[in-house]
């Protein structure tokens, strides 16, 4: 038998945090696995497992609901200083936690993708960027993913302002424009002729992006499909989206699939056939291909490379 001390650690509180949420009806957080792979890892994994599918039931279930609401709202300068934030009741952000960058607010590895979504963004073109979804801290050291995207406004002359909202990962993201903006065109720098049309193109976009978010860990549809599904022609899909996200749509698609095994094949020793299964691919090859063409090295030397840097 287990002695007390080895029960009631920081990892055993997390798991009675996180139960405790979920008996609230709060499914936000999640449990961070450890390399340890011991009995409180495997129930951290069936509790994440647990979270992600009752989340994903309500929402299927609430479909009166076209959009969510914002998790958390941040304010950011171009040095990523955090001037103010909405979580005013400590839902997101722990009271243990003074915040000063938009870096201290995120795990090591919601670090190193924000920083590099931030660098790839062309600031100069585009006023919004989706940056996907990225893990933030919550309390005792929990996870809580959030889908973040970023708006752009240029307030001030000597420097840009930086709306950043936070929302479900497993609802309809709503669109967003950026507030400076004359009337509501979407993009900085591209004057419209026509402003309803902008706005259609807009939402469009946002349409066929909640699309491929739906059908991330179940198939990889096609153009056609994807079209039908956002209720417009093949063109007009892939003008409207390419014009918003900077990016084809299947290659955005195929990006995105392939950025999200990454958290599985990093916090999870679940089989590659598997985690290519989780996200829609057909067969390993077609995935191990995929995910050597983006990275340069396969899913399994991502993995062992990850492991041995946690170790050095």
């Amino acid at each position: 038998m287990l002695a007390p001390h080895q029960i009631y650690d920081q990892r055993f509180n997390q798991l009675v945090k996180t139960l405790l949420k979920m008996a609230s009806g709060n499914l936000s957080h999640r449990i961070p696995i450890s390399d340890a792979m011991d009995w409180k890892d495997t129930l951290g994994m069936l509790i994440n497992n647990t979270n992600f599918r009752l989340n994903w039931m309500f929402n299927e279930i609430k479909k009166t609901q076209v959009f969510t609401r914002p998790q958390i709202i941040l304010l950011t300068n171009s040095k990523k200083e955090l001037l103010t934030h909405t979580d005013v009741n400590h839902e997101i952000i722990s009271k243990e936690l003074i915040p000063k960058t938009i870096s201290d607010l995120l795990t090591r590895d919601g670090k190193r993708k924000f920083l590099k979504h931030w660098n790839e963004w062309d600031k100069k073109s585009l006023g919004c960027y989706d940056m996907g979804i990225l893990d933030f801290k919550g309390e005792t050291e929990l996870l809580i993913p959030l889908h973040i995207q970023v708006i752009q406004t240029s307030a001030l002359l000597e420097d840009s302002w930086y709306i950043i909202i936070g929302f479900d990962p497993q609802q309809p993201v709503p669109p967003i424009a950026a507030p400076e903006q004359d009337t509501l065109q979407t993009f900085p720098g591209k004057k419209a002729k026509n402003n309803s049309k902008t706005i259609g193109d807009f939402l469009l976009a946002q349409n066929v992006h909640d699309v491929l978010l739906k059908y991330q860990t179940s198939f990889i549809p096609s153009l056609e499909f994807i079209a039908g599904e956002a209720g417009a022609s093949i063109s007009a899909m892939q003008k409207a989206f390419k014009d918003r996200y900077g990016m084809a749509v299947l290659k955005y698609d195929m990006e995105k699939r392939l950025e999200a095994s990454t958290f599985l094949l990093e916090k999870s020793d679940i089989k590659i056939k598997d985690v290519a299964t989780n996200y829609g691919f057909k067969t390993s090859s077609h995935y191990c291909n995929r995910f050597r063409k983006k990275y340069g090295i396969s899913p399994l030397q991502f993995r062992k490379k990850v492991f041995f840097n946690r170790h050095n």
